[in-house]
């Protein structure tokens, strides 16, 4: 089957689970998108949209609004495209402004060794990118996009996570075709339960321990820098003995800064 069929397939697997068994989660759905509104996506983006994509946005532009019953499971909202669209600009303008070109590959290895961010598989730990397109997020924390950019070992058009405020980034599919066919053999294997109050839910969620095992993604493993400890630095810093109208700079906490203008998004 080409992947327009297959696209068709898959939404017809999704929505004879949910007709069965979670049919609240088929109200949401939008009206099919036009093929002149997909085309002035591709063009404000500068992007191409994988056929898996444009066919899943042909068949519904989305879901009416973000929250619970929905088709995606753990209160993912597929987003429509003039919502993504909004979404693409604000977090690719709010990385760039937050990091500019100091975020690199330097820093995220250190960062996933002493702990800070985790890392899975071949992605960029940013919080958005021109050559990310977003189509879901859960609550405006958590964004699922189509990565155009990855990094060594990543695919082209792979399916990322990224929760910023939680540091956590991670490949989840190889294409959208794929998130949308391992969705489907996941519901359908009964890994996802449709509870009571208006969503269907992951039966197993990570744990502290298993994101701890994530580890240092190959991309990075060969990359080389220079550590010193900004904290044995400091603590040399006699307060006490500083002049009254001498001055010293405190380098703020960038994750701390981050996660404010990524709640005032919301």
């Amino acid at each position: 089957m080409s992947e327009a069929q297959r696209t068709k397939a898959v939404w017809q697997r999704l929505e004879k689970w949910l007709s069965e068994n979670f049919p609240e989660g088929l109200d949401n759905l939008r009206a099919p998108a036009s093929d002149e509104a997909i085309a002035s996506i591709e063009s404000r983006i500068q992007m191409k949209l994988p056929e898996a994509l444009k066919v899943s946005y042909q068949l519904h532009d989305g879901e009416e609004h973000n929250y619970p019953p929905g088709v995606l499971a753990d209160g993912f909202w597929l987003m429509p495209l003039e919502q993504a669209y909004e979404a693409w600009a604000q977090l690719k303008d709010l990385a760039a402004e937050l990091f500019g070109t100091d975020d690199t590959p330097t820093q995220w290895k250190s960062q996933v060794e002493d702990g800070i961010i985790f890392i899975k598989g071949a992605v960029k730990p940013l919080i958005g990118s021109p050559k990310w397109f977003p189509f879901a997020d859960a609550n405006g924390d958590v964004v699922r996009f189509l990565d155009f950019d990855p990094p060594q070992g990543g695919i082209m058009g792979q399916v990322i996570e990224i929760d910023a405020e939680a540091c956590q980034s991670q490949v989840i599919a190889p294409s959208y075709l794929a998130y949308l066919e391992q969705y489907a053999d996941a519901l359908e294997a009964g890994h996802y339960d449709a509870i009571a109050n208006g969503y269907i839910e992951s039966r197993d969620k990570l744990s502290w321990e298993e994101l701890q095992q994530w580890g240092l993604p190959e991309y990075l493993k060969n990359i080389e820098y220079d550590r010193y400890d900004t904290n044995a630095q400091s603590s040399q810093i006699d307060i006490s003995s500083l002049a009254p109208d001498e001055e010293i700079t405190i380098q703020p906490d960038f994750m701390a800064l981050e996660y404010t203008m990524l709640k005032d998004m919301g």
